[in-house]
């Protein structure tokens, strides 16, 4: 059993219901008294990285209103000494119409720094949950980030506790933002704002941050008491729920659920009653909560019927129900399990609280390339006991976890050699990332928290004795080390910087085995040459993430520095011309990295194999479907290419709406899990030409192979993938497929759609085959009547001989052969066969598509349809046709030919409309030049819609040219 603890909200400015307003600065004139333009109480942090200089002050939201307003008081102490002997009992000053009036902030600028400054400190207690409401605005920012944040302290003031609003840069208007409701650690005992305003990779010179209408209020408290941790269920999850609410009005006694999904939409709700039950029962079923309060609490239990895999929200009102609890109506319906907080509102009679959960589809424990930092983050919220299991049901295949503890803290560094233990047990990759030492640490390196890692072992005499009880106790272990955070790049531009990284290496290695080094790197700025490289991978990052095309063109096997395999030398490349595949969405894969073999290298660091950050897109500028689908893509592009490991920086990173404060699941976690288990260590290698023209990549392993599909608009495809295949959505359900009979073969029907979908387990053979089928040529002549060959290639993907036949199916107006012909491929071999055709007289240019029906034997028999586009038309003449309706009623047909040779050409053109008489030009095209003309039917509205025809005859010529075209507005 695993206790949530969480918070129960309300709107805070409404305290009708059991809301209370702890602490409220609104910067106005009440909030500094002593008139000195910063709000009384609040204190600031200084430090190399805090300048005293940068100004932080309050200022009015309007400049001219306070002037003005400051103008009218200036009028009103003119007259009020004559008032005052008028009215003995007046105060000595008039009260300010500035004051009452102008609306304030507190505003920071900035000139190459950061700044941090926190409020007075306000008592709190474990028996409630607090919510922090405020507003923020940012502008000119590049590369600082502002932010809120919630601190809980212990009796001597020591913080034990802080979660913070997500990060703000750039140039936005005041924007709502809000932390919680949270429920304060049982040894805190007050709490403070501290409001962030910090430097990125490099210090902004100019912006400026504001915040406003900071409000803590204390709200009433739920406890949930569930049987999965961290919101974390096995397929197929039938949930029991107990929830205890306490600092409730007696008036509230109904609790209803409602069960949504991940798109919002609800699924199914229930009706339950709260139970009293008296404090001893409290604690003993609640040993963690605090006592009942005053107020009204109670227990509500709810056994959820079975749930299958998916990303759920559970919705819980308090109503105001005043009949007794046993009227209440039940509807055991369905529900899931939950875990955390996501909103907090208050509707017109009830309390609204929502939590989320996720159910875990079975998913197959292949290694991968992924994984997850944990050395950004400030994670509390699940033990280092439970991390390898929690990590292996989120299919984490690579953790960095932070390592640099005090000396004498034995107790924790054998906890985090018990976790590289288990963590290699698991498969799980594990990296020790050497950054933020413990005070004593760096009071013993002479350095300052905040510090970056390019200080922190600027002295070997310093770091090394601080340093050796880790490395000796853990790097027999723990293979790579990483130095600094992933964003920390202060070994950027050092100088001696090869020199510097061996001394670390060296000093670090020396109370082990072996180690490898990484650095971070940011992607924009060059890597230094090979041949200075004495760390053995570096750790790409930006604070954009890279989409899919970025990730392609850095790594793309003629530019990219970790192609080359001989240090500083350029080695020739041999591509398939077809290898980089059109995705979709103007994104494309480079799916053939193969280079030809150039001089066997002799540095050991010549096959470099880099790292880089892969974090979703923030939920708070795209879509959730935007951000799987580009998700999916670029993790698929890190298999594409020879990277080595790809990491999401912080998944306890609100924005990145993947794991929450408290570690239970976010939106995107089971896409990003879903993707890590099933793209695994598959390779991507192309996309087949579907019927729908769906979108997709195939991707294989030595055994194995998968499509990853989607479409620009919901459809359908059908295609041959074998009895085996399993289709999957991203949050890993499993998707009804369809066997139909297709052309006397069983073809499977699947439903595609904008979010990517996966297709596991497909005909490996059969769709390495559809892949490899070519034309050997993209157009053929329009010349009517006149046999024309085309050759087929294809390859045999299997180690086996195949045999079988295949057929081409063309338009009606073309003539192909009848009979299916035989053909005989070996292992793993290409051949081509020739297909003859003839164009009818009806054949019209443009493209066509031909299907190409193969019937092969092997380990199994196979029966696919493979598609082909083929343009058919001259090579010297284009021919574009447009329409148009007028305002009076006319259709206006034009007809555009482009010369492409360097002779004249001459056609007799004849348009042909249902039920009208046809209109006939000839035309004069000369040499490379367009030529337009314009066919006009009057009652063009009858044609709207119609199939018209275009035929050019070619004169002193054997051409005959149809085009056919529906007439549109």
């Amino acid at each position: 059993m695993a206790l949530c603890l969480l918070g129960l909200g309300m709107n805070p400015t409404h305290s009708t219901f059991a809301s209370e307003t702890v602490v409220r600065w609104d910067f106005s004139r009440t909030s500094d008294l002593n008139f000195d333009n910063v709000p009384d109480g609040w204190q600031r942090v200084y430090g190399r990285e805090y300048p005293r200089y940068l100004n932080v002050e309050i200022r009015p939201h309007d400049v001219a209103q306070d002037l003005e307003m400051r103008s009218w008081d200036a009028t009103v102490l003119k007259y009020w000494r004559t008032a005052q002997r008028m009215v003995r009992s007046l105060p000595t000053l008039p009260p300010s119409i500035a004051d009452a009036v102008v609306n304030r902030y507190l505003s920071a600028t900035i000139d190459g720094g950061g700044i941090r400054t926190y409020s007075p400190s306000f008592p709190v207690g474990a028996e409630y949950s607090y919510l922090l409401q405020g507003r923020i605005k940012t502008d000119g920012l590049v590369n600082n980030k502002a932010w809120m944040e919630l601190n809980f302290l212990d009796a001597k003031g020591k913080e034990i506790s802080s979660l913070s609003t997500g990060k703000f840069t750039g140039s936005q208007q005041w924007t709502q933002i809000h932390i919680g409701p949270v429920t304060a650690p049982t040894d805190a005992v007050s709490g403070r704002i501290t409001l962030r305003f910090e430097t990125g990779e490099r210090a902004d010179m100019t912006g400026a941050v504001g915040f406003d209408d900071i409000l803590v209020n204390r709200l009433p408290r739920i406890r949930i008491l569930a049987e999965a941790n961290y919101g974390l269920y096995s397929d197929p999850a039938e949930p029991k729920i107990r929830c205890f609410v306490s600092g409730l009005s007696e008036q509230y006694r109904g609790l209803r659920f409602r069960l949504l999904d991940e798109n919002g939409k609800e699924i199914r709700s229930h009706l339950a009653a709260l139970q009293q039950v008296s404090e001893d029962s409290f604690k003993e079923i609640d040993p963690s909560g605090s006592d009942i309060d005053d107020g009204y609490g109670g227990v509500a239990e709810w056994q959820l019927p079975r749930l299958g895999p998916g990303f759920y929200r559970v919705r819980a009102d308090l109503t105001t129900v005043n009949s007794d609890a046993a009227s209440l109506e039940y509807n055991l319906l369905a529900s899931p399990k939950f875990g955390i907080l996501v909103v907090a509102k208050q509707a017109a009679n009830a309390f609204d609280v929502e939590y989320s959960f996720a159910v875990l589809s079975a998913l197959p424990p292949t290694s991968s390339p992924f994984g997850w930092s944990l050395a950004n983050s400030a994670n509390k919220s699940i033990p280092i006991k439970a991390l390898p299991e929690w990590l292996t049901q989120c299919r984490v295949h690579w953790l960095k976890y932070p390592c640099w503890v005090a000396p004498a803290d034995t107790e924790k560094l054998e906890a985090i050699a018990w976790l590289m233990n288990r963590l290699q047990d698991r498969s799980i990759r594990s990296v020790g990332v050497l950054s933020d030492p413990p005070a004593e640490v760096l009071t013993n390196l002479e350095a300052r928290d905040g510090d970056p890692v390019a200080l922190l072992f600027r002295d070997k005499s310093l770091w090394q004795p601080q340093l050796e009880p880790v490395m000796t106790r853990l790097s027999n272990g723990v293979r790579w080390w990483q130095l600094g955070r992933d964003s920390d790049y202060s070994f950027l531009g050092r100088a001696q910087l090869s020199q510097t990284i061996t001394d670390i290496r060296t000093g670090l290695q020396g109370f082990g085995q072996p180690i490898q080094i990484a650095i971070n790197w940011p992607w924009i700025d060059p890597l230094p040459p090979r041949r200075e490289w004495t760390w053995h991978t570096v750790c790409l990052n930006d604070p954009t993430p890279q989409t899919a095309d970025e990730i392609n063109a850095y790594f793309s096997a003629e530019t990219s520095f970790f192609n080359n395999s001989y240090p500083d030398t350029p080695i020739s490349t041999s591509k398939r011309t077809d290898s980089i595949v059109e995705v979709g969405d103007n994104t494309s894969i480079d799916v053939d990295n193969r280079t030809t073999p150039g001089v066997a290298p002799t540095n050991p660091l010549s096959n470099i194999q880099p790292w880089i950050i892969l974090d979703p897109l923030p939920r708070n500028r795209y879509r959730m479907t935007e951000r799987i689908r580009d998700l999916i893509l670029r993790m698929i592009a890190v298999r594409a290419h020879n990277i080595q490991a790809a990491f999401v920086s912080n998944p306890f990173e609100p924005g990145l709406a993947m794991i929450r404060q408290d570690g239970t699941p976010d939106e995107m976690l089971l896409p990003w899990r879903t993707s890590s288990a099933l793209i695994g260590m598959m390779k991507p290698v192309g996309s087949l030409q579907l019927q729908s023209r769906s979108h997709n990549i195939l991707l294989v392993n030595e055994t194995d192979a998968l499509l990853v599909l989607w479409s620009d608009t919901p459809t359908t495809e059908t295609l041959f993938i074998g009895d085996d295949a399993r289709h999957y959505d991203a949050f890993g359900r499993r998707i009804a497929m369809v066997a139909v009979d297709e052309k006397g073969s069983r073809q499977h029907r699947l439903s595609v759609s904008p979010e990517p979908t996966f297709v596991v387990g497909i005909d490996r053979v059969a769709a390495l085959w559809n892949m490899s089928v070519e034309l050997d040529r993209k157009r053929i002549d329009s010349l009517l009547g006149r046999e024309q060959i085309i050759n087929v290639r294809m390859q045999n993907p299997a180690t086996q001989t195949i045999s079988g036949n295949f057929k081409v199916d063309a338009p009606e107006s073309w003539t192909v052969g009848k009979f299916a012909r035989p053909l005989t491929a070996e292992p793993l071999r290409e051949r081509s066969e020739q297909v003859p055709l003839v164009l009818k007289l009806d054949a019209t240019i443009g493209r066509e598509r031909l299907a190409i029906d193969f019937e092969l034997d092997g380990d199994r028999a196979r029966q696919f349809t493979v598609y082909r586009d083929i343009e058919v038309g001259p090579e010297d003449i284009e021919i574009t046709v447009s329409t148009r309706l007028l305002a009076d009623g006319r259709l206006v047909v034009r007809q555009e030919l482009t010369s492409l040779t360097n002779k004249t050409l001459q056609f007799d053109n004849s348009v042909y409309a249902p039920g009208r008489q046809r209109q006939r030009r000839t035309t004069l095209v000369p040499p490379l030049t367009q030529v337009q003309q314009e066919f006009v039917w009057t009652n063009g509205e009858e044609l709207i819609g119609q199939l018209l025809l275009l035929r050019a005859e070619e004169l002193d010529g054997q051409r005959t040219l149809n085009f056919r075209f529906n007439a549109t507005r």
